[in-house]
């Protein structure tokens, strides 16, 4: 009879349905998330702005890129918002919204690696046969279907519930996980496969032209595609890792909350530090701010555009 109890008082704290397991975390630590989940927030949508005023980035990457950023923030926001919310019930709600974000995010990761794939194996269809609306409306479709699958299944755990049966509490840690292996196993598969077989495209090219190099560099959409998924790759290995290793949900909770805010400023980053005009504006951004800013920015400006500037000797000469 103890045994019984003993079960059921640990189906309570782990269901996270009974329980909010925000709570059972230390104060200083939720405190310390938030902070850096601001922090995240806020470069991320710097980020977004200025890839989004970027003029040489492709229609096509950067609509996929800055999908990714938006994934990556209302996740952060909605797992952010989640840890003042003290009705347990509210509190789950909001983090399976915010796994559906991450999952959205996974599924981004594919397209892109599909979508590199198909224009350097098979340029010709790409530049004829795929028009950017369809393909923003294929993407769409996707992330819609995906979203409508998630509701579905987490909708149901809350309908059926039964406090009383084992099985109906534990409906959420199934749906999790099998969502966890499908979406991150799956995307992860097709992102990596795709890529070989571009590297593979990418050092033919390249034995065909004599003393030719830095390919990655010259292709960065491609080579933006390489870093998430490595990035995204790492981050599965992780997020399974956690998932069968450490037995307690609280932790686990926390766990995934620093991956998550790790993974999105990751991404963020990427296009900062990779896209020499999205370093650009994103000065312009803040040259207002700080002043200093504005002849750095002037100096890329003229790089990035290769703008002919005024020379005295030059004039003279000609």
């Amino acid at each position: 009879m103890t045994n019984v109890n003993n079960i059921s008082k640990t189906v309570i704290i782990q269901d996270g349905f009974s329980a909010n397991l925000d709570n059972m975390s230390d104060v200083k630590y939720r405190i310390l998330i938030v902070v850096a989940s601001v922090i995240v927030m806020f470069v991320n949508g710097c980020s977004f702005i200025a890839l989004n005023r970027t003029r040489h980035t492709p229609r096509t990457a950067r609509f996929l890129s800055s999908s990714l950023l938006v994934f990556d923030f209302m996740a952060t926001f909605i797992y952010t918002i989640r840890k003042v919310i003290s009705d347990s019930k509210i509190n789950l709600l909001f983090q399976l919204l915010g796994m559906g974000c991450n999952f959205l995010g996974y599924l981004d990761i594919a397209i892109m690696s599909v979508e590199r794939l198909i224009v350097f194996h098979w340029p010709n269809f790409y530049l004829r046969r795929v028009s950017y609306n369809i393909f923003k409306i294929i993407c769409v479709i996707t992330w819609t279907v995906y979203s409508i699958e998630w509701v579905l299944e987490t909708g149901s755990c809350f309908v059926f519930l039964d406090l009383k049966n084992l099985y109906t509490r534990f409906c959420f840690k199934r749906v999790i996980e099998r969502h966890l292996l499908g979406v991150y196993g799956t995307c992860t598969f097709v992102s990596i496969a795709c890529l070989i077989k571009i590297s593979f495209i990418i050092a033919r090219q390249s034995s065909k032209i004599i003393g030719k190099k830095g390919t990655w560099k010259n292709n960065k959409a491609t080579a933006v595609v390489l870093i998430c998924i490595i990035n995204y790759l790492l981050t599965t290995m992780c997020a399974v890792a956690m998932t069968y290793l450490i037995e307690e949900s609280y932790i686990r909770r926390v766990t995934n909350d620093l991956l998550m805010i790790t993974n999105g400023f990751v991404d963020t980053c990427i296009y900062v530090l990779w896209f020499k005009e999205c370093r650009l504006e994103l000065l312009k951004l803040f040259n207002n701010v700080c002043p200093m800013f504005d002849k750095k920015a002037e100096k890329m400006r003229i790089e990035i555009f290769e703008i002919n500037t005024y020379n005295k000797s030059s004039a003279t000469t000609s």
